[in-house]
């Protein structure tokens, strides 16, 4: 489970992010909601909200290296937002 906190610095984070492409928080919200009921789901062990929050913890601190930080931001947000385990 996350923390409050830690829920509340992704939400700020991808509010943050869309507004750089010009989209309001009010239209950010509802596919911020989507994602994170993707990586709560109960079959999650690792995808989770804890696991996004650290790989964004990560790659802030190695942003000065990406040519386009924002799509690394996206990618950290979309990888396995999908997770089917029984899936061959």
């Amino acid at each position: 489970m996350i923390s409050p906190e830690k829920l509340d610095g992704l939400q700020r984070g991808w509010v943050n992010l869309l507004a750089a492409f010009g989209i309001e928080p009010t239209a950010a919200y509802p596919p911020f909601d989507r994602l994170v009921a993707a990586h709560s789901e109960p079959h999650r062990r690792y995808h989770t909200l804890e696991h996004l929050a650290e790989m964004f913890r990560v790659s802030s601190r190695l942003s000065r290296y990406a040519s386009d930080f924002k799509a690394v931001q996206f990618a950290v947000w979309f990888h396995d937002v999908v997770y089917e385990p029984t899936a061959t």
